[in-house]
C-alpha cells in the first residue's frame, strides 16, 4: 500500500466518476443539507458486510467492525467537525439503519446502485470505513481525513494496517482499534 503513495496524482487523475453520477450525488448531498444550513461537512461511512462476514470470520479468524466502531469513528468527526452529517452506504443497508437510525446527523443513501454510492461517497469531504476496496477506494478519491478499524485479535494482518499503509501518504487515515469479538460484527 505505501507504495500508491508516490503515485496519489496520477491515480486521481485517471479515476474520474462519470459525470452524470457525480450530478446525483451532488442533487443527494443537496437535498440532504435543506434545512442544516451551508456550512455541513459531508462525512462518508461505507459498511461493508455481504460475503465478508464469513471471509474476515474464516480468513482473518476475526469479526466485521461492527456497531462501536461505527460510533466511535462517528464521535470522532462530531468532535473535530462543526457541522458534520453523515451519508450511509452499505451492501446491508437494513444492518446500518438497524444501528444508526436513531442519529439525527445520519443520512442513508438511496442512489441503489455500487456507482451510484461510490460517486456520492467520494464526493463527500471525510470517510469512515470499515473494510473493502469498495470502502478503500470511495475514500481515497474522496481526500479529506479517512478514519478506519484497526482490529485487534486477528490472525493475520489485516488489509487496512498502519503496517501495511506505511507511514508515507496516509497521513491523513486515523486506525481507530477496535476488539475483535469473534462475531459476525453485528
Amino acid at each position: 500500500m505505501w507504495m500508491l503513495a508516490q503515485h496519489f496524482s496520477i491515480i486521481r487523475a485517471s479515476y474520474r466518476i462519470r459525470a452524470e453520477l457525480q450530478q446525483e450525488a451532488r442533487r443527494f448531498l443537496e437535498r440532504a443539507r435543506h434545512g442544516r444550513g451551508r456550512n455541513v461537512t459531508f462525512v462518508g461511512l461505507h459498511i461493508r458486510r455481504g460475503d465478508y462476514v464469513n471471509f474476515i470470520k474464516n480468513f482473518h479468524n476475526c469479526s466485521l467492525p461492527g456497531p462501536e466502531f461505527y460510533e466511535a469513528a462517528i464521535n470522532h468527526y462530531r468532535a473535530s467537525l462543526a457541522d458534520p452529517l453523515f451519508v450511509v452506504t452499505s451492501d446491508d443497508l437494513p444492518h446500518a439503519r438497524h444501528h444508526l437510525h436513531r442519529h439525527p446527523d445520519v443520512v442513508f443513501s438511496d442512489l441503489r446502485t455500487a456507482e451510484g454510492d461510490m460517486a456520492l461517497l467520494a464526493a463527500c469531504s471525510h470517510s469512515i470505513m470499515t473494510v473493502g476496496s469498495f470502502g478503500f477506494w470511495s475514500s481515497f478519491l474522496a481526500g479529506g481525513h479517512v478514519v478506519y478499524p484497526l482490529v485487534n485479535g486477528c490472525s493475520k494482518t489485516p488489509f487496512m494496517h498502519p503496517d501495511s499503509l506505511g507511514s508515507r501518504g496516509f497521513e491523513n487515515w486515523l486506525p481507530l482499534m477496535v476488539e475483535s469479538r469473534g462475531s459476525d460484527g453485528s
